[in-house]
């Protein structure tokens, strides 16, 4: 299984709890998994609060009280993802809102598929997104008023792969 009792050798330091209500770590490292069953298994899906926005400044120089979700620096410019308002503000344009999804499983930078599987997903609901890795979860951005229908679609991938694990017969089944 991809869950190990609170206490138990772990280097992992992400807790949740398992379906008795126990405290459980993802087995991993402190790198996060790679495992993709257990991502899935585990993925949390999140809804931020907020309303995001992407918008290109043509030098590196952030301007003064806008506080950056992500700075990404490019040959043609530095993109910005930052609160609506943030971009109002400071009169920078943008085309679309977008709404924050955060994947809560620790996955590792290596992880093979994982996004692919998220991606495809939403791309099957007709959802577009935009794809950040930081070093402990995987964030989507989704159109603003397709958020909550994001959610559903993620939830369902964790939702099916339990029901595979929890069906699927164990190793010394006969």
């Amino acid at each position: 299984m991809y869950v190990t009792p609170l206490g138990a050798a772990s280097s992992r330091v992400w807790g949740r709890r398992d379906q008795l209500g126990a405290e459980c770590y993802l087995r991993g490292d402190v790198d996060g998994s790679a495992d993709l069953g257990a991502l899935l298994a585990h993925l949390e899906p999140v809804l931020r609060p907020g309303e995001y926005v992407f918008c290109t400044l043509p030098d590196r120089v952030i301007p003064a009280g806008v506080a950056p979700l992500l700075v990404f620096q490019e040959d043609e410019g530095t993109t910005l993802v930052v609160q609506r308002s943030d971009a109002r503000r400071i009169g920078k344009s943008y085309s679309t809102s977008w709404a924050w999804v955060s994947l809560e499983v620790h996955s590792s930078l290596e992880a093979v598929g994982l996004l692919a599987v998220v991606s495809a997903a939403l791309a099957g609901g007709g959802i577009s997104c935009n794809v950040v890795s930081a070093y402990h979860h995987d964030h989507l951005f989704v159109p603003l008023d397709r958020g909550e229908e994001a959610l559903v679609i993620l939830r369902s991938l964790t939702d099916h792969e339990v029901r595979v694990s929890d069906t699927s017969p164990g190793p010394n089944a006969d």
